[in-house]
């Protein structure tokens, strides 16, 4: 995405409102307008950064949660730059955008909340617990068995492996 806005500041689209400040980019109108672009570019290439710390820093997370608070934080920002961008405001003094992106943040943190709910932070530090005397396999078998999500029955060919059920529409004959 960071990439992208060099993109939109090269071409001179989505810029912001006018400006008195020095920041102020004439984008061939004459009018020096704020660089929502640079802004968003940067907001984007640390985020990243963080994201990526988060992930080598913790390594029992909620599987997708990444995914999800890159989302969230994304919409959040989004939902503030709007306010300095030049979009029309015409849903309660709201752009489209910002409408969009409080109904994302209202549908994510709901789903971060039924995930924690899942996966409970002690279940997953229970199942991730390596101690010195946890060999690999004992571990993967207590990872498997315990994880709430884990078929009864795994595939004979390959034990680490669960084999789901086709539908019924895949298991009649043709």
């Amino acid at each position: 995405m960071g990439i992208g806005r060099i993109g939109c500041f090269l071409t001179g689209c989505c810029y912001g409102i006018e400006t008195s400040l020095p920041i102020g980019v004439n984008f061939g109108d004459g009018i020096p307008r704020i660089p929502t672009q640079l802004i968003e570019m940067i907001f984007c290439f640390i985020l990243f950064g963080y994201l990526l710390y988060k992930q080598l820093k913790d390594k029992n997370l909620i599987p997708g949660i990444l995914f999800q608070k890159l989302v969230l934080y994304y919409f959040v920002f989004r939902f503030l730059i709007e306010f300095i961008r030049g979009t029309e405001k015409n849903i309660l003094f709201l752009s489209i955008y910002q409408v969009i992106c409080l109904i994302g943040i209202i549908f994510i943190i709901r789903k971060i909340k039924k995930e924690r709910e899942l996966w409970p932070r002690s279940l997953t530090s229970t199942i991730l617990n390596i101690s010195s005397s946890t060999t690999p396999t004992a571990l993967k078998q207590r990872s498997l068995s315990s994880s709430p999500y884990t078929r009864k029955n795994p595939s004979p060919r390959c034990p680490s492996r669960r084999r789901l059920p086709l539908p019924p529409s895949a298991s009649t004959p043709l």
